[in-house]
């Protein structure tokens, strides 16, 4: 008595009611009809974007599309009465491009439309990948500085633990003293050998460090750990190593407004 349904039936004929109003799914007429059969060749598509689904024979049968009913539901209310089956098929949203063209369209128009004069063909509002000149003087940092991590160094906002340091090697960090990587020709040309002291400077400081020849390293390029240099914290860890955040450039992503680094302008010399 409570319920506004006065039979089961009625229950139902109002859940294919609401089926009707929301437009989704489709009706497999044919009971060969597998819903969730996956079509290895392009299948077809109903007149309102969906799914086809194939037949035994493996040709696409596309069923009846759903549809938002004018009757309230009542022809899907019949076909379902009558065996046919309605599953929740997903749209096709790429048969039906909702673009001026109907096809792919990978511009944004709307940039296109603000710049008509950056470029006739519209590559300049395509995507792209431009990354962010480092500041600085090429000749006075002729290298490129690149921070990693490792997995036995922590390098969020705990400091590393005691026994996980113990781990380090020793051309990683040797008593206080960090080791970046630098590859053997690009240390040959600026005169420093193996475990030698050195200064990496950047537009954003110096550090004391010592070199690790590595045939693994890029020619022209300095990489340094992240995770050590930490100020704070207990003996096992403070003042051990330098801080690769300290001369490392963060950039402005003009898009987002967030903070990226890829590459710092750096020089490496003799201690």
């Amino acid at each position: 008595p409570n319920l506004p349904w006065n039979t089961y039936q009625d229950f139902l004929k109002a859940r294919v009611k609401s089926l009707a109003a929301s437009g989704k799914g489709a009706i497999a007429e044919n009971a060969r009809v597998e819903p969730w059969h996956t079509l290895e060749e392009e299948p077809k598509s109903t007149s309102s974007g969906f799914t086809a689904a194939p037949d035994q024979q493996g040709e696409s049968q596309p069923p009846p599309a759903a549809g938002k009913s004018k009757d309230g539901g009542g022809d899907i209310w019949k076909k379902l009465a009558a065996g046919m089956c309605w599953f929740d098929a997903s749209p096709r949203v790429l048969v039906n491009l909702p673009t001026p063209s109907g096809r792919y369209e990978f511009a944004c128009q709307a940039l296109l439309s603000k710049n008509p004069s950056q470029g006739d063909d519209g590559t300049v509002c395509l995507p792209q990948f431009r990354p962010l000149p480092p500041s600085g003087d090429e000749k006075e940092f002729p290298l490129y500085l690149l921070a990693y991590s490792l997995m036995s160094l922590s390098d969020q906002y705990l400091a590393n633990p005691p026994f996980m340091t113990k781990n380090l090697r020793e051309d990683l960090l040797k008593g206080q003293s960090m080791f970046v990587e630098v590859h053997p020709e690009t240390a040959s040309s600026l005169g420093i050998k193996e475990s030698e002291r050195a200064v990496l400077k950047t537009p954003q400081g110096e550090i004391p460090v010592h070199v690790r020849l590595s045939q693994g390293a890029r020619p022209g390029v300095v990489f340094v750990p992240q995770g050590l240099g930490h100020r704070a914290y207990d003996d096992y860890i403070r003042n051990k190593g330098e801080d690769a955040n300290g001369v490392i450039e963060v950039q402005i992503d003009p898009l987002t407004g967030l903070g990226t680094v890829w590459a710092t302008r750096a020089q490496l010399r003799r201690a």
